[in-house]
């Protein structure tokens, strides 16, 4: 297991280094549509709008594939085979522990401030 981590590690500094001209919006937008299965979700439906009956038995299939699929990561992979998220990139620092506070401002920031005269 030890091999396959360091040559993931290895893979994942290569990639993240890479400079390719343009592929980094692209590749954003792309992840962004696949975020939660939407790209497949998609794939799907366009296949059983277009296609007949067998082409939307085929998409029924995918969907059930996929659902199973995440099931089965979400909950036996991830949890036999834990370790740290990777950072983004190589040369971002990982945060160490979840942010505790929420994404608004605090109660007394908020708050209007009285005018001086």
């Amino acid at each position: 297991m030890r091999i396959l981590g360091e040559l993931d590690r290895r893979l994942f500094t290569r990639v993240a280094t890479a400079r390719v001209p343009g592929a980094d919006p692209a590749l954003i937008r792309l992840s962004h549509l696949a975020d939660h299965g939407r790209l497949w979700m998609g794939a799907a439906t366009g296949l059983a709008a277009l296609g007949g009956r067998s082409a939307r038995r085929a998409a029924l299939r995918g969907i059930g594939s996929l659902a199973i699929a995440s099931l089965t990561v979400n909950t036996v992979v991830k949890w036999s085979a834990r370790r740290p998220r990777p950072c983004s990139t190589p040369y971002r620092r990982c945060a160490t522990s979840p942010v505790s506070r929420g994404p608004l401002p605090s109660p007394p920031a908020t708050r209007p401030r009285p005018r001086r005269s």
